[in-house]
């Protein structure tokens, strides 16, 4: 798995960004090259009013360790994002 923290967007005062699964295939077509991609949404992170909360990707609610111990890096990589 390939995960990465997608474009954080800002609407109505709330920070949203998806923790997302991406692949990229690149292949030869005879004197061409092809590829294709995917990316796939594994959990939400929302940030408002100075709190900071996570869910899955059905909407349950994910502690901010989980998704820590989920997808290393991640969370900091939100929280700075949100900071800037």
């Amino acid at each position: 798995m390939t995960f990465g923290l997608d474009r954080v967007v800002d609407i109505g005062g709330r920070s949203i960004a998806a923790i997302v699964d991406s692949s990229l295939e690149v292949y030869p077509v005879r004197a061409a090259v092809a590829g294709s991609g995917r990316k796939t949404p594994l959990s939400i992170l929302i940030h408002e009013a100075g709190v900071t909360s996570a869910i899955d990707i059905n909407g349950r609610p994910l502690s901010l360790d989980v998704v820590e111990q989920r997808y290393p890096g991640m969370l900091a990589k939100f929280i700075a994002a949100i900071t800037l």
